[in-house]
């Protein structure tokens, strides 16, 4: 009876170990699978962590880029303004038109005969790369005040063919002239380097 017993304990303490190994098999495999995952789910993060350091890396290089041609932009404008200014210092005044250009104080009118009538007439003048626009084309006899506009991106020259050289009119700048006229035709046109070659010039005509 007591070797039964005996034989009975040591197939239940056989048993009882199989299955504690069974378990600590199983508790294994669930920390490895745990483990697993856990890598898994660093590298995935790794992988974001890389694709927002790329997007980040994209947007400051199209930002430096955008930078680049903003000062590019700058460079040529500042490039511009220079060459004009020179061109302005060493170029005198010439008049492309055959007809003389009375040369007098800017500014001043300038009376180049008996005027025919005490009329006093506002005319606007637009000009503009490349051309020269007036609110009328057709005046009487008198006093003739000119509201000269400049519309364009570079400084333009305005002068009436025969009265006056009336000097340049900078970019986004409103100046009057006054000039008394008598009967006639008269031009304007701007005598900037080649603007009157590009069409810069316009005719009116002063009635009794």
């Amino acid at each position: 009876m007591t070797r039964i017993l005996i034989v009975f304990a040591l197939i239940l303490g056989a048993l009882f170990w199989l299955f504690n190994d069974e378990e600590v098999s199983m508790d294994n495999k669930v920390v490895a699978e745990e483990k697993e995952e856990v890598v898994v789910e660093d590298e995935g993060e790794e992988v974001e962590e890389e694709e927002k350091e790329e997007v980040v890396a994209e947007d400051e290089g199209e930002e430096v880029e955008e930078e680049v041609v903003a000062e590019d932009e700058s460079e040529e404008v500042e490039e511009e303004v220079i060459a004009e200014e020179k061109s302005e210092e060493s170029t005198t005044l010439s008049t492309p038109v055959v007809a003389p250009v009375v040369k007098t104080t800017e500014n001043s009118p300038v009376v180049i005969k008996t005027v025919y009538s005490n009329k006093i007439t506002d005319t606007k003048v637009f000009l503009y790369e490349w051309g020269i626009d007036l609110s009328s084309k057709e005046m009487p006899t008198g006093k003739v005040v000119f509201t000269v506009v400049n519309n364009g991106k570079f400084t333009h020259g305005f002068v009436i063919n025969g009265v006056q050289n009336y000097g340049k009119v900078l970019p986004g700048s409103i100046q009057e002239f006054t000039a008394y006229l008598n009967p006639g035709s008269f031009e304007i046109y701007s005598d900037r380097r080649d603007d009157y070659e590009k069409g810069m010039r316009e005719t009116f005509v002063i009635t009794r």
